[in-house]
């Protein structure tokens, strides 16, 4: 564990390192397998698509490693992407919606 992630963990979570579960390297026994039910469970929605533990894990960590829960915010969010196209708004766009006052 870096030097670093312990100064943020106990100045800004108020939380030892040791206590910061959840994340890639960090997962308790129970967390993996709720992070392995998860893959496969957003594997079975999206089987073209490889996410990362990283990944995933945010979803988890939102929902409490809740799996139903993280997978309802995982499909909202993987749809609203591909509706949205969050990654192809330009600089441009910003500043004509800002200039527009959209």
């Amino acid at each position: 564990m870096s030097e670093n992630f312990a100064q943020v963990a106990q100045q800004y979570l108020n939380v030892e390192a040791s206590d910061a579960s959840g994340y890639v390297g960090r997962l308790t026994d129970e967390e993996q397998k709720v992070l392995d039910e998860f893959r496969g469970t957003i594997s079975a929605f999206r089987p073209d698509t490889t996410f990362t533990d990283q990944h995933l894990l945010r979803f988890l960590r939102a929902r409490e490693f809740d799996v139903p829960k993280a997978t309802t915010l995982m499909k909202n969010d993987i749809t609203w992407r591909e509706k949205v196209k969050p990654d192809q708004i330009s600089l441009e766009d910003v500043r004509q919606a800002y200039d527009t006052n959209c």
